[in-house]
C-alpha cells in the first residue's frame, strides 16, 4: 500500500455515476484496478446495478453505492468519501456531484475530461472548473480547448488513455491498419 506524504495510506475514490457501460467506465475500472494492483486503495462510486459495479467487483474492486437520483447521491458521497483521500470524478455528471458537495466533503477532486467539446458557458460549469483541484485531459487537443476556455494552464495535465499491454497485443493487427 503506498504512503501519503503524511505518512497515511492513500486512498482514492473513483467517482463514476453513470448507468451505461461505455469507455469512461472502462477506463475508470482499468485505472481503479491497476492502482489497486500497485498497492493503491481505490474504491468505485457507482450506482448499485450499473455494469460498472458488476465489473469493478468481478476484478475485486471495491464499490460503494451512489444513488442515481442528484439529491441522493449529493446525500451519499460526502459521507461515502469520508475516509478517501482524492476524489478523481470520471464523468460531468460526478464532476457536478463533487463541485456541488466540496463544502460538506472537504476533499480535494481531479476530474479526467475526455470529450472533445467545450462546456457550456453558464456560471456552474466555470464554477465546477474552478473547484476542481487538477483537469485530466486524454489529448492535447482537449487541454488547449478548455484553456482558451478559460480553465488555467497550470490546472491542466495531459495524460492519454491507453489500453493494458495484453489488450494492446490482442489489437496488434488492427493497430498497424490503423497507421497506414
Amino acid at each position: 500500500m503506498r504512503r501519503a506524504p503524511d505518512g497515511g495510506f492513500v486512498r482514492i475514490f473513483h467517482l463514476d455515476n453513470e448507468k451505461t457501460w461505455r469507455g469512461g467506465e472502462r477506463q475508470a475500472l482499468l485505472l481503479a484496478d491497476g492502482l489497486r494492483t500497485r498497492g493503491i486503495v481505490s474504491v468505485i462510486g457507482c450506482r448499485p446495478g450499473a455494469p460498472l459495479a458488476g465489473m469493478a467487483q468481478a476484478v475485486g474492486v471495491p464499490v460503494a453505492p451512489i444513488p442515481g437520483n442528484n439529491f441522493g447521491a449529493a446525500l451519499a458521497l460526502p459521507r461515502v468519501v469520508r475516509t478517501h483521500d482524492l476524489i478523481h470524478c470520471h464523468t460531468g455528471r460526478g464532476h457536478s456531484l463533487a463541485a456541488l458537495t466540496s463544502a460538506w466533503h472537504r476533499k480535494p477532486f481531479l476530474v479526467t475530461r475526455r470529450v472533445d467539446f467545450l462546456p457550456g458557458r453558464g456560471w456552474f460549469n466555470r464554477y465546477k472548473f474552478r473547484c476542481a483541484a487538477r483537469v485530466v485531459c486524454i489529448s492535447q487537443f482537449i487541454a488547449d480547448q478548455l484553456a482558451a476556455w478559460g480553465v488555467p494552464r497550470e490546472r491542466l495535465s495531459v495524460i492519454r488513455s491507453c489500453l493494458p499491454p495484453s489488450t494492446a497485443r490482442q489489437h496488434a493487427p488492427v493497430s498497424g491498419l490503423l497507421r497506414t
